[in-house]
């Protein structure tokens, strides 16, 4: 979405959202707008355990898409764990059909529970699933 103002970045700030931002040039940045100053955006950038600030010019951006906050679960069926994603997001991103059984039992996304530290080994390449309370 081309953004005249900065509406679709206001939001995401306001409600801690993170988002995408695509630059007219250069690299485009991941994180989550803390300020509005002067035609500057803040943005906080997160880097491992560490973060810093970037700033970027309102008139540089050419697309800005806001990220769905997103949490780990697990297949109470196989133990596998998947991302919980929103509803709005599954149906843009193949439909809600993709999102609705688990890749590793064909379970159903109600069937889930939040993640504990160790079910997912770190480095694990995991798959989305609609949010079990959906």
């Amino acid at each position: 979405m081309k953004i005249e103002e900065n509406k679709e970045m206001e939001a995401a700030r306001v409600a801690g959202k993170e988002v995408h931002i695509t630059l007219a040039k250069g690299s485009p940045v991941r994180g989550v707008p803390l300020a509005f100053v002067g035609g500057i955006w803040h943005i906080r950038v997160e880097q491992g355990d560490r973060q810093r600030i970037e700033t970027v010019h309102q008139e540089s951006i050419e697309e800005v898409q806001e990220l769905p906050i997103t949490v780990e679960v697990t297949c109470n069926k196989c133990g596998r764990v998947a991302m919980a994603v929103e509803n709005e997001y599954a149906a843009r991103n193949g439909g809600l059909e993709n999102y609705r059984k688990c890749v590793g039992c064909g379970g159903s996304y109600k069937n889930f529970r939040l993640a504990k530290a160790g079910d997912c080994p770190d480095g694990c390449t995991i798959s989305g699933i609609l949010h079990f309370d959906d």
